[in-house]
């Protein structure tokens, strides 16, 4: 933790609200913050000093996929409602990929986020018209065998851990816990740690 309450993206970097609210959100989902009197408080001031949610909108630019997993991560560690959580487009996984790309849908690198984000977002907090709701149901089972081929060999999504990790985290928030993308997921995780526990 820096001396202003956040933290950076490394060691030795300088805090950011994005990385910043990912560790106050695994913070309070694992409840070791007890341990240490003040240290989520200057996390929070940190945080509002750099104008919460709408400072991390400023930060983080165009991004909607990450933005949204930032914000799903805070909103499954009840630190802002799901209504602050962009609703992602999962069902896009419908159009052909060819047109995907000719009509500007999603970049590759970002469709597994969009899914998995997606369907969580869908998952904890449903749109209210009835009629969506029942055509982005009927979809889900559709966007997880996508979602599945997707996953690389090494059981990761592009080879990042932080990808990865948004990924099991959003599935597992929508009951999919011992799903095959999920278990897998976690094992790429666990095999991902370093001697030094980054």
């Amino acid at each position: 933790q820096n001396t202003d309450g956040g933290w950076g993206d490394c060691e030795g970097a300088g805090s950011d609200v994005s990385a910043t609210m990912l560790v106050q959100a695994a913070f309070r989902l694992t409840g070791i913050p007890a341990k240490y009197a003040d240290l989520m408080v200057r996390a929070d001031q940190f945080v509002a000093a750099q104008g919460g949610v709408a400072g991390l909108k400023r930060e983080v630019g165009p991004d909607k996929s990450y933005l949204a997993s930032i914000l799903t991560a805070c909103a499954l560690a009840d630190m802002i409602p799901w209504r602050q959580v962009p609703s992602l487009p999962f069902e896009w996984c419908s159009v052909p990929s060819r047109l995907q790309h000719e009509i500007g849908l999603m970049a590759r690198w970002g469709t597994p986020l969009v899914m998995a984000v997606g369907l969580a977002k869908f998952h904890n907090d449903p749109p209210r018209n009835p009629l969506i709701r029942f055509a982005r149901r009927r979809l889900r089972k559709k966007t997880l065998a996508y979602l599945e081929q997707l996953q690389a060999a090494d059981d990761s999504f592009q080879g990042s851990p932080l990808s990865t990790a948004f990924i099991v985290m959003s599935l597992a928030s929508t009951g999919c816990q011992e799903h095959p993308i999920v278990e897998r997921g976690v094992e790429y995780l666990l095999s991902s740690v370093r001697a030094d526990s980054s």
